[in-house]
């Protein structure tokens, strides 16, 4: 990671017990060029991410954020600039001692919110997780069709598409 990337790290022993810790994390421009950089995004022209920490005891800690952002991404057809505006809420609970699962099996479903708890926390990583895990993944210009882009992509310059469909190995 960049030594550009914003910072935010609070160390959970210095947190107080008796009420939430409020913060707010807004990355400046030279903050938000090395995030989208990182993240492989053509822009970041917003970012905010706000919340509380609080620290229930000494084994349990709850982050509870709002993360708000808007992400410039290329189209993945044609690959003009996508804006799309991202407000998600963001819980994290901390524990000194996670629980073993009950079994070993892939298909039951654990609580992906639960993390160790660390001696410190950079809220900035918290931040970035979220922002990777909301964007969109295919991002897409309204109208964009693949059939479109392939046939141009196959097609002699001032010629029109063929039109014919590419047999699969396996009859329809």
């Amino acid at each position: 990671m960049s030594d550009a990337l914003p910072k935010d790290i609070r160390r959970i022993a210095d947190l107080r017990k008796d009420r939430a810790t409020p913060f707010a994390l807004i990355p400046n421009a030279k903050g938000r060029v090395a995030i989208a950089r990182e993240l492989d995004v053509l822009a970041l022209r917003k970012l905010r991410f706000d919340g509380t920490l609080n620290r229930i005891d000494e084994a349990r800690m709850h982050l509870h954020g709002r993360l708000g952002a808007t992400v410039v991404q290329p189209c993945v057809i044609s690959l003009a600039p996508v804006t799309t505006r991202l407000e998600a809420g963001i819980t994290r609970i901390y524990l000194a001692a996670l629980p073993e699962p009950e079994c070993t099996s892939m298909d039951v479903p654990w609580n992906d919110n639960e993390e160790p708890m660390p001696t410190h926390l950079n809220l900035a990583d918290v931040m970035l997780e979220a922002l990777v895990l909301h964007l969109p993944l295919y991002p897409r210009v309204p109208g964009a069709k693949l059939e479109a882009a392939v046939h141009a992509a196959y097609t002699a310059p001032g010629t029109a598409p063929c039109g014919m469909r590419i047999q699969g190995p396996l009859p329809h």
